[in-house]
């Protein structure tokens, strides 16, 4: 251990110490001074001394801190006698009691106008540490800055337009003057910010566009330029022209908007003024499309205006002096030489003049053809000939057309659906139910396996066309448990006739032993089919051999049922894979194909919280569709057991009505309520049992909802007037649930219905709703 030092050497250690920070602080361009807790200066540095004026002989350790407070007040400041003798009292105080324990800053403007940053803290053995900053520059930056501010705000507020800006709802956080004005009343009291912006936009269609438009705004993309009819602080309406452009955070997501405006509603008088005086100016009014591109008679490009590039995906810089036909026409549209715009389109639009719309295809830079309206019109200025040409993309019009077209066709599909099926599910449910009834008293076993291949062939032709209902048929997507395999064997039965006269080989795997799932099962086998569908057009058209795959089977971790559908057809080119879900994109010729199929398969998948995707290393070398639905049900055949479990008869023997102006289908439904223990009797229409349901009391009335002298709802109606309670024993049966009046009475009443064919569990289960429903 060492010794400790003697005092003499404290004492040579404590001034070397003293000297290295003397000499650290004389190097700093701040001022400090350190004063004991007698407020004697310990030491402070040459920065210190130049800042205040001091003079060196003050630099003396030991001298109190008021001799500085002095020389200030009295040499620099020109005190004497007793008001000096205050003011040195008053500042010494100011100095060595405002700190305390605590750091304290303040700012002092010095005599000559400088301002100094200070900073002291008394420090726990009392030493008072004091620093002195010069910020002159800063205070004089931070001022400019105010001003330069308040300059601004002026400028913003002299405006004339109107400027503003938003928050990401459109919300008004700031407007200046002439917003204000142009808004509200009284400026002086009143005021526009916190308002939303839309509640100005007078026309509902134009301010959802507007605000799905500025929605659309990307960190690449952010202005949008609009002409919008607003209402004004008079109730009168303005035209306004708009500059909106979104502000972003760091991650690309919009923030709020900056808006400039201006009323252009005597530009816009002045223009319809024109229009109307001027027929040349009518012209071109009437042929301004959304691109337009001026050109000379030449047909080199002059104006190419900011529609215009984004039509064509060209800039205007790329666009200038180009030949506009070579830029827009595509090339397998033109003869070699054949000349600029106004030739081509002479040469393909018989009779073509100057200022008629035609409708012709046009490129986009990559390629792509657009179907496009145009009208060209001449605006020859000072001798010179120009021509202007008005561009419209009609490719959303031509994909609505598209859209209508389908739609139309579907409704007509549905209705033809629905009489063949009320035609048809009528004597099925004979066939299958008087093959059940025979299955069931009938012991001959050569009979037996007849009736079993009426049933089963009976059974296929009824599970067909409850796939066309389906199809066809326009209604809310249910959300039940349904067997994962049941979609895909019903698809099957759609597709097995094309696959076999097409000569696919086609081989299916189902699991056994597959999950239940959640959902719309119809919806699921409408997908699967159109998978199946499209997979036998590509290999239609394929030589031989031609094959197919179709396989069901369930994830590794048991969460999801996978379906697997693939060909070794022609696949689906690189180029294309990101497009094949959107909507109207179709590989198929004119007239084969909406390219909707797919868009709509993708959106009903994801609506299951599944996913329909492309994959990337096709099985049989074509293309391979996979289709992922969660898992949300309990697996196994026992809980698809409990889900579709039939109830038993009653002890009860209970009285049924049974009503259908079909005598076949009567008599096999009372047939098989007979057999399962009830008491029957047979109206042949609605009114014989009106007739029927006043002379005798039944427990339930199952009626059929299409019949000639008295349907099922008008049967309900007279029923529930006459006996008012009564409708809570109906039930009904159908073969026509797509028609819109038996859809629309089903919903409205929330009557138990069951579909043709049926069997008996579906009929005692139709009973035993309706007697809970009492």
């Amino acid at each position: 251990m060492n010794d400790p030092l003697p005092p003499a050497g404290h004492a040579q250690l404590l001034t070397q110490q003293m000297e290295q920070m003397a000499l650290i602080l004389q190097t700093m361009a701040e001022g400090v001074s350190i004063f004991d807790g007698e407020n004697a200066l310990v030491l402070c540095n040459q920065g210190f001394l130049d800042m205040y004026g001091f003079p060196d002989w003050l630099n003396k350790p030991g001298t109190p801190i008021a001799a500085f407070s002095r020389f200030r007040l009295e040499t620099l400041q020109g005190l004497k006698g007793k008001a000096l003798e205050e003011a040195v009292e008053t500042r010494n105080r100011d100095i060595t009691e405002e700190v305390g324990g605590l750091e304290r800053a303040k700012r002092e403007t010095l005599d000559d106008g400088r301002v100094v940053d200070v900073r002291r803290r008394r420090t726990e053995d009392g030493f008072l540490i004091s620093t002195y900053v010069d910020i002159t520059d800063r205070v004089a930056s931070e001022q400019a800055l105010r001003d330069s501010e308040a300059r601004y705000r002026a400028i913003l507020e002299d405006q004339t337009e109107l400027i503003s800006r938003l928050d990401a709802d459109f919300n008004l956080t700031f407007a200046n003057a002439a917003y204000q004005k142009t808004y509200v009343k009284d400026p002086s009291t009143e005021s526009v910010i916190g308002r939303n912006i839309l509640t100005f936009i007078a026309d509902e269609d134009v301010r959802r566009e507007y605000a799905e438009r500025m929605r659309a705004l990307t960190p690449e993309d952010p202005i949008i330029r609009t002409v919008l009819k607003e209402y004004v602080v008079d109730g009168s309406q303005q035209w306004q022209s708009w500059i909106d452009r979104a502000l972003f955070d760091e991650t690309g997501k919009i923030v709020g908007y900056q808006s400039d405006g201006r009323d252009i509603t005597a530009e816009k008088q002045a223009e319809l003024a024109l229009a109307e005086s001027s027929q040349e100016r009518l012209a071109i009014v009437n042929g301004a499309l959304d691109a337009i591109i001026t050109f000379d008679g030449d047909g080199h490009i002059r104006d190419f205006n900011p529609a215009a590039e984004h039509m064509f995906g060209y800039t205007a810089a790329e666009a200038a002096g180009r030949q506009v036909a070579d830029l827009i026409i595509p090339d397998a549209d033109r003869e070699p030489g054949s000349g600029g715009l106004e030739a081509f389109l002479r040469q393909t639009q018989p009779g073509w003049e100057e200022g008629r719309r035609v409708e012709i295809e046009t490129k986009h830079k990559e390629g792509l053809r657009i179907p496009t309206e145009l009208a060209v019109v001449e605006a020859s200025s000072a001798g010179q000939r120009l021509y202007v040409a008005y561009l419209r993309d009609l490719t959303e019009t031509k994909r609505m057309q598209i859209s209508i077209t389908q739609t139309e066709k579907m409704g007509a599909l549905g209705s033809l659906l629905a009489n063949v099926a009320h035609e048809l599910n009528n004597p099925l449910a004979v066939v299958i139910g008087q093959a059940d009834i025979l299955n069931e008293t009938i012991a001959d076993e050569a009979v037996l396996a007849r009736a079993g291949r009426i049933k089963t062939a009976a059974d296929k032709c009824a599970r067909i066309v409850k796939s066309f209902l389906a199809a066809a048929r326009q209604k809310p997507p249910e959300s039940l448990p349904f067997a994962a395999a049941a979609p895909a064997r019903e698809c099957l039965e759609l597709v097995d006739y094309g696959f076999r006269t097409s000569g696919i080989e086609f081989s299916v795997e189902i699991d056994d032993d597959l999950p239940l799932l959640f959902g719309d099962g119809g919806q699921i086998g409408q997908v699967l089919a159109n998978l199946l569908i499209n997979a036998q057009q590509a290999l239609t058209e394929c030589p031989p051999p031609r094959r197919a795959t179709f396989q069901v089977t369930t994830s590794q971790a048991g969460d999801e049922v996978i379906y697997r559908i693939s060909d070794n057809g022609p696949g689906v080119p690189d180029a294309i894979r990101d497009k094949v879900f959107e909507p109207f994109f179709t590989t198929k010729e004119e007239g084969s194909g909406t390219g909707i199929g797919l868009a709509i398969a993708h959106n009903i998948v994801a609506a299951h919280e599944g996913e329909l995707s492309l994959a990337e290393e096709p099985d049989l070398g074509g293309a391979t569709f996979e289709l992922r639905l969660p898992v949300h049900a309990p697996t196994g055949a026992a809980a698809l057991a409990d889900a579709q479990a039939s109830r038993q008869a009653p002890a009860k023997r209970l009285h049924i009505l049974v009503v259908d102006d079909e005598e076949d289908v009567a008599e096999t439904i009372a047939d098989h309520l007979v057999i399962a223990g009830y008491h029957c009797e047979i109206a042949n229409g609605g009114t014989g049992a009106l007739e029927q349901l006043a002379d005798a009391s039944f427990d339930a009335v199952l009626s059929d909802l299409r019949m000639p002298d008295m349907d099922g709802p008008a049967l309900y109606a007279q029923a529930q007037e006459r006996w008012p309670g009564i409708q809570r024993k109906f039930g009904f049966f159908t073969g026509d649930s797509l028609s819109p009046g038996a859809s629309r009475f089903l919903k409205e009443t929330d009557a138990p219905v069951i579909e043709k064919p049926f069997t008996r569990a579906s009929l005692q289960q139709l009973i035993e709703t309706v007697l809970e429903g009492e």
